[in-house]
């Protein structure tokens, strides 16, 4: 017995041919048990000197000791809901119990997990569950029994608005790729510039930032630096001729930047905004 749950280990060598015990099989045992518990029925201990006097009972079990047996009956006696041996302390009756739920069943080291919980515990976790049910209930205007039938249709509506939004995105990514191919086709005739092209965008995550960036590395002759202002972050790209990875790393330190990558692409983040200027002013100075 846990905190948050029980647990019973169960082996069932008497029925070997049952290989997993299914959500299913859990849930009709839960019934039974339950039938049981709210039949009030009798908890009746009886104790026998040796194993010979207790042979004659139907033991759901065999008994693994010789004497001293303390053997406990649920129900009649003579048709017992259960009747096995144990020396643990017992209800006067399976009424005592309130109810069991089952919460999970697993396979472990060759036995069955039984994951529950019973009487008050078993309640206030129903309560939690019903409140969730009920919260996703108002959320999606449903009753129970057409809950997860609303859920799924808001799903594929969802999922219809996510492939709607990766197409558009891909549609500016290929838009801003085409103006930046045309813009650094422009710098070529000017002999007077940076030694690092600086392009700003702070609508994009940096993964969308990053093909960008490489989608230009072929047309590179210089340092080309994407700056995202809304994490703090400068995107390097280069044709290979100067080593990105590098320029983070003996320079980014300086303005409390971190980051690292290779000869054609690499990342610096730093923990304030106005460090992205001073950096780029510096890589300008260093590569000139």
């Amino acid at each position: 017995m846990g905190e948050d749950y029980m647990t019973i280990d169960i082996s069932l060598e008497a029925m070997p041919e049952i290989k997993t015990l299914t959500w299913e099989m859990a849930k009709e045992a839960e019934y039974f048990a339950n039938q049981v518990i709210w039949s009030d029925a009798p908890v009746i201990m009886r104790h026998f000197k040796t194993q010979a006097e207790a042979a004659d009972l139907p033991l759901r079990k065999p008994l693994a000791i010789d004497e001293d047996i303390t053997i406990v009956c649920v129900g009649d006696v003579n048709n017992p809901a259960d009747c096995v041996a144990c020396c643990g302390t017992h209800p006067g009756s399976a009424g005592q119990v309130g109810l069991i739920k089952i919460l999970k069943v697993e396979n472990y080291k060759g036995m069955f997990r039984i994951y529950c919980e019973a009487g008050r515990r078993a309640m206030e976790i129903f309560d939690s569950y019903h409140e969730i049910l009920t919260t996703l209930n108002n959320k999606y205007s449903a009753g129970s029994k057409d809950l997860l039938d609303k859920m799924s249709g808001q799903e594929e509506k969802n999922k219809a608005v996510r492939n709607e939004l990766y197409v558009l995105k891909q549609s500016v990514i290929k838009e801003r790729i085409f103006a930046l191919t045309a813009y650094l086709e422009s710098l070529n005739a000017i002999s007077d510039q940076d030694a690092v092209i600086t392009k700003e965008y702070n609508d994009m995550k940096i993964d969308d930032l990053l093909n960008i960036g490489r989608a230009m590395i072929p047309y590179l002759t210089k340092v080309l630096a994407i700056i995202c202002r809304t994490d703090n972050t400068v995107l390097l790209f280069s044709n290979g001729k100067i080593d990105c990875g590098k320029l983070v790393k003996d320079n980014a330190a300086i303005y409390q930047g971190k980051g690292g990558g290779n000869n054609t692409s690499a990342r610096a983040i730093f923990s304030k905004d106005e460090f992205i200027d001073t950096f780029i002013d510096l890589l300008n100075k260093h590569l000139r």
